[in-house]
């Protein structure tokens, strides 16, 4: 049989308030306090002596004399604590806690991670591997993942394993995107000539190209060749066999680098 007080198993702590300060004797207390030991008043960080330096009434709290606007003032409510099932706030301190931290539901980062593992800044950018992430996933290292979602048309700096620009449009009529990418749109200058426009500017105008055209409903033998580039777009020009100049509604254009 045990004889004596309950076990504590909730935290007690002592309701705090702090004030903002002004060239005056007189503050308003939080809570009502009925003498002057109820009360410990701290100026600067120095607790001051009861009915000495001040007095209370209630919820009026009276300095023996002024104070300055840059002066810190904190009472602590010596009768007034509160119990919680969980430390106060700011009183755990890592000598109270045991390492490895073993308990979380996922131990993805351990507390051997380094400072830069994960990141997330006041703009909500995440860094991996980065204290300083300029993008909203900034990663330092490689990534391996088996899929993305999007079409990618915003990708920089991406190597030459993939086109960079391609187009596939009926150039007869009012010329008409099929399907591409980073084409913004196809400017029609006459039968059988276009400018494919870029929606991403390529870094260079060292790329390959290659093009091609037909018809659909019908044989036609056509050459497709490029008549001007630059970071901006290409302009390429269908003829048939006698060199002139026709429209095609199959007309295609790939362009690796940049």
């Amino acid at each position: 049989m045990y004889i004596g007080n309950i076990p504590a198993d909730k935290y007690q702590t002592l309701q705090k308030q702090s004030f903002t300060t002004s060239a005056t004797d007189t503050y308003t207390l939080s809570y009502a306090v009925s003498d002057p030991q109820s009360l410990a008043l701290f100026i600067n960080n120095v607790r001051q002596n009861p009915n000495d330096a001040y007095t209370v009434s209630n919820t009026t709290l009276t300095l023996s004399s002024a104070i300055s606007g840059s002066d810190t003032m904190y009472a602590i409510f010596l009768g007034k604590s509160v119990e919680t099932v969980a430390p106060a706030i700011g009183s755990v301190t890592g000598g109270m806690m045991s390492y490895p931290l073993t308990n979380f539901s996922s131990t993805g980062i351990d507390d051997n991670a380094t400072s830069t593992a994960i990141t997330i800044d006041n703009s909500e950018n995440v860094g991996i591997g980065t204290s300083s992430p300029s993008t909203a996933l900034d990663v330092d290292g490689t990534v391996t993942a088996t899929s993305f979602s999007g079409d990618g048309s915003g990708l920089t700096g991406v190597g030459g394993e993939t086109a960079s620009v391609w187009v596939n449009f009926n150039g007869t009529g009012t010329v008409a995107i099929r399907d591409d990418f980073n084409v913004s749109s196809i400017t029609d200058n006459g039968t059988g000539d276009y400018t494919v426009n870029f929606t991403s500017s390529l870094a260079n105008t060292n790329y390959s190209f290659t093009t091609a055209s037909g018809k659909n409903s019908a044989i036609q033998y056509c050459v497709t060749v490029e008549i001007s580039s630059s970071t901006s777009n290409i302009r390429v020009q269908n003829s048939n066999l006698g060199a002139a100049l026709v429209d095609n509604d199959l007309v295609c254009v790939h362009i690796f680098g940049g």
